[in-house]
């Protein structure tokens, strides 16, 4: 298995899957205007890409509207706090209010 995948397992698992972040549903691995999405929440039009290989895609998609983060898939295996820390920041500017523990 390949870091992109692993990162992406890790990272559905502890975090995404199962409304666990925040109570939102995210769904995984998305085709989304004809882009592949890592991860969606479709309630927040927020797309959540890997940067391996994805800069046209989230480019794309900001064009047209969406929220995109990018996360590092080292980065989700080598320090997920950061990661998250990083998402709870992002996921607090989109709906506009501090976003308490999971």
């Amino acid at each position: 298995m390949d870091q992109k995948s692993k990162a992406s397992d890790f990272l559905w698992d502890n975090l995404l899957i199962n409304k666990g972040f925040y109570a939102y549903v995210f769904n995984r691995d998305v085709n989304l205007r004809g882009e592949k999405v890592d991860f969606f929440c479709d309630e927040l039009h927020l797309a959540i890409l890997f940067k391996e290989g994805n800069d046209q895609a989230a480019r794309k998609l900001r064009e047209e509207g969406y929220k995109v983060v990018t996360v590092e898939a080292v980065e989700v295996l080598s320090d997920f706090k950061v990661v998250t820390d990083y998402l709870t920041n992002t996921l607090k500017d989109i709906v506009g209010q501090p976003c308490g523990g999971w």
